[in-house]
């Protein structure tokens, strides 16, 4: 009887972290709120969390939600905007830029080196 316990707990930790992978092929999958944004000699800019919500989905669609105004042209408008990965690269409507992750938060960026921006996320809960 034990082992049928132990058997079927087995089995279905295996089943429950199948499920669980679907979403780790793309880790930019969810709600990232702007935090920081960074464009060459501008100003920097901070936001409130929740103030500029970027929602990845599955179905490679970036939904965007700004609640206030904002003058800079890089960071993307309100709406749904089609978006791709290719390696370490996510494509915003046919535009590329770089994403990685250090330590929390979700850098999305375009040549900051070259005066490009940078900006910040931290994931929604």
């Amino acid at each position: 009887m034990k082992s049928i316990l132990l058997t079927t707990c087995v089995i279905l930790s295996f089943l429950s972290c199948s499920n669980n992978n679907e979403n780790n092929d793309n880790p930019l999958i969810g709600s990232w709120s702007l935090v920081k944004f960074e464009s060459g000699f501008s100003e920097t800019l901070n936001f409130e969390s929740g103030e500029i919500i970027w929602t990845f989905q599955q179905n490679g669609t970036l939904s965007v939600l700004v609640t206030g105004s904002i003058a800079n042209s890089y960071i993307v408008s309100s709406g749904n905007h089609n978006y791709s990965l290719a390696g370490d690269d996510v494509i915003i409507d046919n535009q590329r830029f770089d994403f990685h992750f250090e330590n929390s938060l979700l850098i999305i960026s375009d040549s900051p080196e070259a005066d490009g921006f940078r900006a910040e996320f931290i994931k929604n809960q």
